[in-house]
């Protein structure tokens, strides 16, 4: 028999399960969640300014780099300041910055560091060198490639690597001005030298000839309207670059010269000097350039006047020796009529030189 509480208790039991199972499920509410990233969180482009010239034995680099917004705020005073720069004997003078740029904490492995102030960023530019290597193309190829590694950039073979030239008072050649923009890399991070030395070689994709080594190198075409020129017996068209007017090979496989034909910046005395140090294998007193310079060839290239220099190290009969002519064009930039390699062969080839000089026309 139930009790009472049994006969309350079972019906209102029933009545709540049955009231449970009637009620509506929860609506389902469907959220759209974007997938591309606010461009607050995205990487900044980086730009890069570089430049690198000539100066004794060494090469200099200056470089900046940072957020593309910053770096366009000092484009025309960062290269006004490279083009202008004064030297001592110790290296670039920076007593006198632009407004803004202040001389910052060294850093190893640096000339110096200059921290410029802009409304974006505080930009940092190292001042650094190297050793001048005997293949100037092969060293400025390797560097701007490293540059271009840092901003993900991949590596080019073309001359120059995207750089152009541009004129330095302080050179003693042309220098090269670099510009890129790219995405932020891993390689960023190693802003500090040792620079590529300029002894790896890059394959080039047309016009090109084994080397010794298995490098690749692009043949130059010689066909600049601006040099008219008859070619002596046995040279062959040597390494192409786009500093170089023309160039020529001659001589054996083991004791090859070069000749080559550019225009460059810097003054007789510098290139001199430079030369000079290349044959003796280190810097030369400054006696030794003034009896050089007295002592050179006066000779007319074209109708006009030039300068012939036939520097040898007289104490290594296996040295190296150059048979360099210096065609003045005006204040800032003159014709280098150069041949450079083994003394024998330079030395055989001086009467080849002499005729192929006399046959050129230079339109300039």
């Amino acid at each position: 028999m139930k009790t009472l509480s049994q006969r309350f208790f079972l019906p209102l039991l029933a009545c709540v399960i049955l009231l449970g199972g009637c009620e509506d499920p929860a609506a389902i509410e469907t959220y759209v969640i974007s997938t591309k990233v606010p461009a607050e969180f995205l990487p900044k482009k980086q730009r890069m300014l570089g430049a690198m010239f000539p100066k004794g034995d060494k090469v200099w680099f200056f470089k900046v780099m940072g957020p593309e917004a910053a770096v366009s705020m000092i484009v025309d005073p960062f290269r006004s300041f490279v083009e202008t720069i004064p030297f001592s004997d110790e290296g670039p003078l920076l007593s006198a910055l632009p407004d803004g740029w202040r001389r910052a904490a060294d850093k190893p492995m640096r000339f110096a560091s200059i921290s410029v102030e802009t409304p974006e960023k505080q930009l940092d530019i190292s001042i650094s060198s190297l050793s001048l290597q005997e293949d100037w193309d092969q060293q400025v190829l390797a560097n701007v490639n490293r540059w271009r590694g840092q901003l993900a950039i991949k590596n080019s073979s073309e001359p120059l690597a995207g750089g152009e030239i541009f004129s330095v008072e302080s050179s003693d050649g042309t220098g090269v001005w670099v510009d890129l923009t790219g995405e932020p890399s891993d390689a960023a991070a190693s802003m500090a030298p040792p620079f590529a030395s300029g002894t790896q070689r890059t394959p080039a994709t047309t016009g090109s000839q084994s080397l010794p080594g298995n490098a690749v190198t692009s043949v130059a075409k010689n066909d600049d309207p601006r040099v008219q020129y008859s070619r002596p017996d046995g040279w062959r068209d040597g390494r192409a670059s786009s500093m170089r007017l023309a160039s020529f090979s001659v001589g054996p496989s083991d004791a090859e010269a070069e000749i080559t034909i550019i225009v460059a910046g810097g003054d007789v005395r510098g290139n001199v000097a430079r030369w000079m140090g290349q044959v003796m294998g280190s810097e030369v007193a400054d006696e030794a350039v003034n009896q050089t310079i007295e002592s050179a060839e006066q000779i007319q290239v074209d109708g006009r006047d030039a300068q012939r220099f036939y520097l040898v190290n007289e104490a290594d009969s296996d040295s190296k020796a150059i048979d360099g002519t210096i065609v003045t064009l005006g204040p800032e930039q003159s014709v280098f009529i150069k041949m450079t390699g083994p003394s024998r062969t330079v030395e055989s080839q001086r009467k080849q030189v002499s005729d192929f000089i006399t046959s050129l026309s230079l339109d300039f």
